[in-house]
């Protein structure tokens, strides 16, 4: 045979016929030739052909994979689930079913029939964190389980909308200051804590220390001071300059100082 293995492959007949049994871990086609004696030098009676395709799915041989195994909430990873059978060959036939679960986020579609051996679904998140995707081979949670992978959710780019300025405290005197501080958000209201994202900071009134610069763990920080009572609006804008998109506005009173007393003459 070109393809698998033959039991017997040789030996003689009984009532006139010869009778072996054609196994293949193998998926293909496989030609059977017969020859009138013991070996392969002998005439050759004629060939037979079999065609092996893979065998059932099984859960021990297939496989889960995700791509990306890092995303943000406002991006996606591709879940893809390869069925093969026991010997480990890829199935390429329709309509196996397969059901995914996930410990975070969603999954569209979360089971359904597998395409030339294949499904395919995708993951979102709107919350950071890391999800478990199991992948089960039919069609409910309870049955035998191929495996699983991890997807890493971080926060997602920077939103004007959702972050935020705060001042501490709102009142304060000439002589004193105001801690000013920039949360940065993403879309999703979910706090972010990488570095590096731009913040440009304006005052109506005083001065701030320093104005512009990069977040450090999603937080810019700054400090205002003024000699001049009144009140300070301090807007925030996500990125280098006052044309950039604003965050917000948070406001300072600022008091006059109150005199130090002088020592009585003695």
């Amino acid at each position: 045979t070109s393809l698998g293995s033959l039991a017997p492959a040789s030996g003689p007949t009984a009532a006139g016929v010869f009778s072996s049994t054609l196994t293949s871990a193998t998926p293909g086609t496989a030609t059977i030739t017969a020859h009138l004696g013991s070996s392969t030098a002998d005439p050759v009676i004629g060939s037979a052909t079999v065609t092996i395709q893979p065998g059932n799915p099984d859960p021990g041989t297939s496989s889960i994979e995700a791509d990306p195994t890092t995303i943000s909430t406002d991006g996606s990873s591709s879940i893809t689930v390869q069925l093969r059978d026991a010997q480990g060959n890829a199935l390429t036939r329709d309509g196996d079913a397969v059901f995914l679960a996930t410990s975070l986020g969603s999954l569209a579609p979360a089971s359904g029939p597998t395409a030339a051996g294949v499904f395919s679904s995708t993951l979102t998140s709107p919350t950071p964190g890391t999800a478990t995707l199991t992948a089960h081979l039919g069609g409910s949670a309870a049955d035998p389980v191929i495996g699983s992978a991890t997807v890493t959710i971080q926060p997602g780019s920077p939103d004007p909308g959702t972050s935020s300025i705060e001042a501490d405290p709102t009142t304060i005197s000439t002589d004193g200051s105001s801690s000013i501080t920039v949360q940065l958000r993403d879309a999703q209201g979910n706090a972010l804590t990488r570095d590096g994202d731009a913040v440009f900071l304006a005052t109506s009134l005083g001065s701030l220390a320093p104005a512009s610069g990069p977040t450090a763990g999603g937080v810019f920080s700054s400090t205002l001071t003024s000699p001049t009572p009144g009140t300070a609006t301090i807007t925030a804008h996500l990125g280098s300059s006052a044309a950039d998109p604003v965050i917000g506005s948070a406001t300072v009173t600022i008091d006059a100082a109150v005199p130090r007393s002088q020592p009585s003459p003695r």
